[in-house]
Protein backbone atom coordinates (compact mmCIF):
# COMPACT_ATOMS: atom_id res chain seq x y z
CA UNK A 1 0.00 0.00 0.00
CA UNK A 2 1.13 3.54 -0.73
CA UNK A 3 -0.57 6.16 1.44
CA UNK A 4 -0.59 9.68 -0.04
CA UNK A 5 -0.85 12.62 2.33
CA UNK A 6 -1.76 15.14 -0.37
CA UNK A 7 -2.95 13.86 -3.71
CA UNK A 8 -5.99 13.05 -5.82
CA UNK A 9 -6.23 9.59 -4.22
CA UNK A 10 -5.63 8.76 -0.54
CA UNK A 11 -3.94 5.42 -1.15
CA UNK A 12 -2.82 2.91 -3.76
CA UNK A 13 -3.95 -0.58 -2.80
CA UNK A 14 -4.78 -3.73 -4.77
CA UNK A 15 -5.65 -2.36 -8.24
CA UNK A 16 -6.44 1.34 -7.89
CA UNK A 17 -7.52 3.11 -11.08
CA UNK A 18 -7.63 6.71 -12.25
CA UNK A 19 -10.11 7.06 -15.10
CA UNK A 20 -9.79 10.02 -17.45
CA UNK A 21 -8.15 11.19 -20.63
CA UNK A 22 -4.36 11.18 -20.41
CA UNK A 23 -2.90 14.67 -19.97
CA UNK A 24 0.09 16.57 -18.59
CA UNK A 25 -1.18 16.52 -15.01
CA UNK A 26 -1.49 12.73 -14.96
CA UNK A 27 1.95 12.41 -16.55
CA UNK A 28 3.44 14.62 -13.80
CA UNK A 29 1.59 12.67 -11.10
CA UNK A 30 2.89 9.37 -12.45
CA UNK A 31 6.49 10.58 -12.59
CA UNK A 32 6.26 12.19 -9.13
CA UNK A 33 5.09 8.91 -7.62
CA UNK A 34 7.94 7.02 -9.26
CA UNK A 35 10.58 9.52 -8.13
CA UNK A 36 9.17 9.74 -4.62
CA UNK A 37 8.56 13.49 -4.87
CA UNK A 38 5.24 13.27 -3.02
CA UNK A 39 4.77 12.82 0.70
CA UNK A 40 3.86 9.14 0.98
CA UNK A 41 4.17 6.16 3.27
CA UNK A 42 4.99 2.73 1.83
CA UNK A 43 3.60 -0.46 3.35
CA UNK A 44 4.79 -3.79 1.93
CA UNK A 45 1.72 -5.53 0.39
CA UNK A 46 3.24 -8.94 1.16
CA UNK A 47 4.13 -8.48 4.84
CA UNK A 48 2.13 -5.42 5.92
CA UNK A 49 5.33 -3.89 7.31
CA UNK A 50 6.24 -0.23 6.89
CA UNK A 51 9.03 0.44 4.40
CA UNK A 52 11.57 3.23 4.31
CA UNK A 53 11.14 5.89 1.65
CA UNK A 54 14.28 4.67 -0.10
CA UNK A 55 13.11 1.05 -0.20
CA UNK A 56 9.64 2.11 -1.31
CA UNK A 57 11.00 4.04 -4.27
CA UNK A 58 13.26 1.13 -5.24
CA UNK A 59 10.29 -1.23 -5.04
CA UNK A 60 8.14 0.89 -7.39
CA UNK A 61 8.16 0.04 -11.09
CA UNK A 62 6.75 2.41 -13.69
CA UNK A 63 5.42 1.22 -17.05
CA UNK A 64 5.52 4.33 -19.26
CA UNK A 65 2.73 5.22 -21.66
CA UNK A 66 5.09 5.27 -24.62
CA UNK A 67 6.97 1.98 -24.92
CA UNK A 68 10.33 2.52 -26.57
CA UNK A 69 11.36 0.31 -29.44
CA UNK A 70 14.82 -0.16 -30.90
CA UNK A 71 17.22 -2.61 -32.49
CA UNK A 72 18.10 -4.27 -29.19
CA UNK A 73 16.79 -7.83 -28.83
CA UNK A 74 14.22 -8.65 -26.18
CA UNK A 75 16.52 -11.14 -24.45
CA UNK A 76 19.38 -8.64 -24.19
CA UNK A 77 17.13 -5.94 -22.71
CA UNK A 78 15.62 -8.33 -20.17
CA UNK A 79 19.10 -9.56 -19.23
CA UNK A 80 20.12 -5.97 -18.47
CA UNK A 81 17.05 -5.53 -16.26
CA UNK A 82 16.89 -8.89 -14.49
CA UNK A 83 20.60 -9.71 -14.16
CA UNK A 84 19.89 -13.45 -14.48
CA UNK A 85 19.96 -15.36 -17.76
CA UNK A 86 18.01 -18.26 -16.21
CA UNK A 87 15.27 -15.92 -14.99
CA UNK A 88 15.12 -14.23 -18.40
CA UNK A 89 14.60 -17.58 -20.12
CA UNK A 90 11.86 -18.52 -17.65
CA UNK A 91 9.97 -15.25 -18.15
CA UNK A 92 10.31 -15.28 -21.92
CA UNK A 93 8.93 -18.82 -21.98
CA UNK A 94 6.14 -17.98 -19.52
CA UNK A 95 4.97 -14.91 -21.43
CA UNK A 96 5.74 -16.23 -24.90
CA UNK A 97 8.15 -13.44 -25.82
CA UNK A 98 10.11 -14.13 -29.05
CA UNK A 99 13.81 -13.22 -29.08
CA UNK A 100 13.42 -10.55 -31.77
CA UNK A 101 14.46 -6.92 -31.78
CA UNK A 102 11.98 -4.54 -30.18
CA UNK A 103 11.39 -3.00 -33.61
CA UNK A 104 10.11 -6.34 -34.91
CA UNK A 105 7.83 -7.24 -32.00
CA UNK A 106 4.06 -6.92 -32.19
CA UNK A 107 2.42 -4.39 -29.87
CA UNK A 108 1.33 -7.19 -27.55
CA UNK A 109 4.79 -8.77 -27.34
CA UNK A 110 6.37 -5.36 -26.78
CA UNK A 111 4.06 -4.85 -23.81
CA UNK A 112 5.08 -8.27 -22.48
CA UNK A 113 8.72 -7.14 -22.47
CA UNK A 114 7.85 -4.10 -20.38
CA UNK A 115 5.74 -6.22 -18.01
CA UNK A 116 8.65 -8.56 -17.30
CA UNK A 117 10.19 -6.51 -14.44
CA UNK A 118 6.98 -7.14 -12.47
CA UNK A 119 8.49 -10.57 -11.79
CA UNK A 120 11.55 -9.03 -10.12
CA UNK A 121 11.77 -9.93 -6.44
CA UNK A 122 12.16 -6.30 -5.35
CA UNK A 123 9.01 -5.10 -7.13
CA UNK A 124 6.17 -4.37 -4.72
CA UNK A 125 4.34 -1.51 -6.41
CA UNK A 126 3.55 -0.79 -10.05
CA UNK A 127 2.40 2.41 -11.74
CA UNK A 128 0.93 1.84 -15.19
CA UNK A 129 0.48 4.85 -17.43
CA UNK A 130 -2.22 4.61 -20.12
CA UNK A 131 -0.34 2.07 -22.24
CA UNK A 132 -3.63 0.64 -23.49
CA UNK A 133 -4.08 3.46 -25.99
CA UNK A 134 -0.71 2.51 -27.53
CA UNK A 135 -2.02 -0.95 -28.40
CA UNK A 136 -4.40 -1.82 -31.22
CA UNK A 137 -7.99 -1.83 -29.98
CA UNK A 138 -8.49 -5.59 -30.26
CA UNK A 139 -5.41 -6.20 -28.10
CA UNK A 140 -6.23 -3.86 -25.20
CA UNK A 141 -8.28 -6.32 -23.18
CA UNK A 142 -5.56 -8.97 -23.68
CA UNK A 143 -2.98 -6.56 -22.30
CA UNK A 144 -5.17 -5.73 -19.31
CA UNK A 145 -5.93 -9.39 -18.61
CA UNK A 146 -2.23 -10.30 -18.64
CA UNK A 147 -1.27 -7.28 -16.53
CA UNK A 148 -3.93 -8.03 -13.91
CA UNK A 149 -2.96 -11.72 -13.81
CA UNK A 150 0.67 -10.82 -13.06
CA UNK A 151 -0.25 -8.19 -10.46
CA UNK A 152 -2.53 -10.56 -8.59
CA UNK A 153 -0.25 -13.59 -8.83
CA UNK A 154 2.60 -11.57 -7.33
CA UNK A 155 0.45 -9.77 -4.74
CA UNK A 156 1.45 -6.30 -5.94
CA UNK A 157 -0.31 -3.01 -5.30
CA UNK A 158 -0.94 -1.11 -8.52
CA UNK A 159 -2.09 2.25 -9.83
CA UNK A 160 -3.54 2.11 -13.36
CA UNK A 161 -4.26 5.17 -15.49
CA UNK A 162 -7.01 4.31 -17.97
CA UNK A 163 -9.12 6.37 -20.36
CA UNK A 164 -11.69 3.73 -21.30
CA UNK A 165 -14.50 2.48 -19.07
CA UNK A 166 -14.08 -0.95 -20.67
CA UNK A 167 -10.88 -1.34 -18.64
CA UNK A 168 -12.14 -0.62 -15.12
CA UNK A 169 -13.71 -3.99 -14.30
CA UNK A 170 -10.63 -5.30 -12.40
CA UNK A 171 -10.29 -2.07 -10.38
CA UNK A 172 -10.82 -2.29 -6.62
CA UNK A 173 -11.42 1.48 -6.58
CA UNK A 174 -11.95 4.07 -9.33
CA UNK A 175 -11.25 7.79 -9.21
CA UNK A 176 -12.48 9.81 -12.18
CA UNK A 177 -10.32 12.83 -13.00
CA UNK A 178 -11.09 15.57 -15.49
CA UNK A 179 -7.74 17.26 -16.06
CA UNK A 180 -6.31 17.77 -12.53
CA UNK A 181 -9.64 17.64 -10.69
CA UNK A 182 -11.30 14.66 -9.06
CA UNK A 183 -14.95 14.67 -10.18
CA UNK A 184 -16.03 11.26 -8.94
CA UNK A 185 -15.07 8.31 -6.74
CA UNK A 186 -16.76 4.95 -7.02
CA UNK A 187 -17.66 2.55 -9.80
CA UNK A 188 -21.17 3.73 -10.66
CA UNK A 189 -20.06 6.45 -13.12
CA UNK A 190 -22.52 9.25 -12.37
CA UNK A 191 -20.68 12.40 -13.41
CA UNK A 192 -21.41 13.86 -16.89
CA UNK A 193 -17.69 13.56 -17.75
CA UNK A 194 -17.82 9.86 -16.82
CA UNK A 195 -20.84 9.49 -19.09
CA UNK A 196 -18.90 11.06 -21.98
CA UNK A 197 -16.10 8.52 -21.43
CA UNK A 198 -18.63 5.69 -21.31
CA UNK A 199 -20.44 6.84 -24.45
CA UNK A 200 -17.21 7.33 -26.37
CA UNK A 201 -16.59 3.59 -26.39
CA UNK A 202 -17.51 2.44 -29.89
CA UNK A 203 -19.32 -0.89 -29.94
CA UNK A 204 -20.69 -2.85 -32.88
CA UNK A 205 -24.34 -2.01 -33.53
CA UNK A 206 -26.89 -2.11 -36.29
CA UNK A 207 -25.87 -1.15 -39.80
CA UNK A 208 -26.17 2.58 -40.31
CA UNK A 209 -26.41 3.25 -36.56
CA UNK A 210 -24.78 6.55 -35.55
CA UNK A 211 -22.29 6.78 -32.72
CA UNK A 212 -22.58 9.82 -30.43
CA UNK A 213 -19.13 11.22 -29.62
CA UNK A 214 -18.56 14.40 -27.61
CA UNK A 215 -15.23 16.15 -28.05
CA UNK A 216 -13.90 17.43 -24.72
CA UNK A 217 -11.32 20.20 -24.53
CA UNK A 218 -9.84 22.29 -21.74
CA UNK A 219 -11.98 22.99 -18.71
CA UNK A 220 -13.46 26.32 -17.69
CA UNK A 221 -11.79 28.52 -15.08
CA UNK A 222 -15.15 29.48 -13.52
CA UNK A 223 -17.91 27.37 -12.06
CA UNK A 224 -17.87 23.66 -12.80
CA UNK A 225 -14.72 22.88 -14.77
CA UNK A 226 -16.69 20.67 -17.16
CA UNK A 227 -19.72 22.87 -17.85
CA UNK A 228 -18.73 23.85 -21.42
CA UNK A 229 -19.22 20.22 -22.52
CA UNK A 230 -22.02 19.14 -20.18
CA UNK A 231 -25.20 17.84 -21.80
CA UNK A 232 -26.97 17.74 -18.42
CA UNK A 233 -26.51 21.48 -17.94
CA UNK A 234 -27.78 22.17 -21.43
CA UNK A 235 -30.96 20.20 -20.77
CA UNK A 236 -31.66 21.64 -17.32
CA UNK A 237 -31.90 25.43 -17.46
CA UNK A 238 -32.22 25.79 -13.69
CA UNK A 239 -28.64 24.46 -13.37
CA UNK A 240 -26.99 26.76 -15.89
CA UNK A 241 -26.28 29.68 -13.58
CA UNK A 242 -24.91 27.43 -10.83
CA UNK A 243 -22.78 25.38 -13.21
CA UNK A 244 -21.30 28.43 -14.91
CA UNK A 245 -20.57 30.51 -11.81
CA UNK A 246 -20.05 28.25 -8.78
CA UNK A 247 -17.83 25.24 -8.20
CA UNK A 248 -19.91 22.21 -7.20
CA UNK A 249 -19.26 20.39 -3.91
CA UNK A 250 -18.40 16.71 -3.68
CA UNK A 251 -21.57 14.96 -2.51
CA UNK A 252 -22.20 11.41 -1.31
CA UNK A 253 -24.58 9.33 -3.44
CA UNK A 254 -24.96 5.93 -1.74
CA UNK A 255 -21.67 4.15 -2.50
CA UNK A 256 -20.21 6.93 -4.66
CA UNK A 257 -19.01 10.52 -4.40
CA UNK A 258 -19.65 12.92 -7.25
CA UNK A 259 -18.81 16.60 -7.80
CA UNK A 260 -21.81 17.84 -9.79
CA UNK A 261 -24.59 20.40 -9.17
CA UNK A 262 -27.19 18.06 -10.64
CA UNK A 263 -26.58 15.62 -7.78
CA UNK A 264 -25.87 18.29 -5.15
CA UNK A 265 -29.36 19.73 -5.73
CA UNK A 266 -30.90 16.33 -4.96
CA UNK A 267 -29.31 15.99 -1.52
Amino acid sequence: MIQLKNGPIPLIKDITCILGEWDEYKARLSQSLKRGDLEVQYIDPSTGEYMSRKDGIRSTYLIPRHLERGRIKAKDLLSAWLKSSKRVQEIMFLLGIPDDSLDDLSDLNLVKVYLSPLFMEKTRFVIVEDIFQEVEEQGRLKVEKLLVKIIRSRGLDALLFVSSVDLISPCSSVTVMYEDEVVERGTRLLHPYSMVLANSVIRLGRKGEKVSVVEVGEGSMSGCRFHDYCEVMRRKRDLQRLCRLQKPPMVQMEDAEVKCWDYARRT
